[in-house]
């Protein structure tokens, strides 16, 4: 099992690669970090449901830091903490790796942020 739960992973971060590599980042000036509740003033994503396909009964959380670049493209997904530890994470990975932002109507300059977000289970 644990062999599997490796090569999953593997497998996994080479998608993740090969999708990021793909774009080149853009950056209209320089990288802004906000905190997750002002991210909707400076970007909002294109689909209103952010949805991870894993079958997890139990609860935990989370943290995911990415940057959000001058296209909306999301760059450098990576796993700040999370509970119970590895058991959603690439999970998670797999979802940001689709997610694409457009500019809020007050990021007229396309302002690329760098962001924490917590994708809590109940």
């Amino acid at each position: 099992m644990r062999i599997e739960n490796i090569i999953r992973s593997l497998v996994i971060a080479l998608l993740l690669t090969s999708c990021v590599s793909s774009k080149k980042i853009f950056l209209s000036g320089d990288v802004l970090v906000i905190k997750s509740e002002e991210l909707t003033k400076y970007w909002i994503p294109k689909r209103e449901k952010f949805r991870l396909n894993i079958n997890f009964k139990k609860k935990g959380f989370v943290k995911y830091k990415y940057i959000i670049d001058s296209n909306g493209n999301l760059f450098n997904p990576e796993v700040v903490e999370s509970r119970p530890e590895g058991v959603v994470d690439n999970a998670g990975l797999v979802a940001l790796s689709k997610l694409k932002y457009k500019p809020a109507k007050t990021n007229q300059n396309h302002t690329p942020v760098q962001v924490i977000t917590e994708i809590v289970f109940q």
